[in-house]
């Protein structure tokens, strides 16, 4: 997932307009990673919401689809 042409592609989707923070259903650069992710078999993952002081307000662990899924309500409630 983190070979140079990988980031390179990925990187570039950032041009588009819904490559934005808060944009999950619409995001091009989010549907990429999850994608490489089910083709080279991750199957866990761990994310934490911070708030400006770093310290972590939530985490959520298990499958990564699932993961950034029950974290778009907390986040989005912050």
């Amino acid at each position: 997932m983190a070979g140079t042409e990988t980031i390179n592609h990925n990187h570039a989707m950032m041009r588009d307009a819904n490559a934005r923070l808060g944009e999950y259903e619409a995001n091009p650069a989010r549907q990429d990673i999850e994608e490489i992710g089910a083709m080279i078999g991750i199957d866990f993952a761990v994310n934490a919401l911070l708030n400006d002081e770093k310290r972590i307000l939530g985490a959520f662990a298990g499958d990564p689809v699932a993961v950034m899924r029950a974290g778009i309500p907390e986040a989005r409630a912050l």
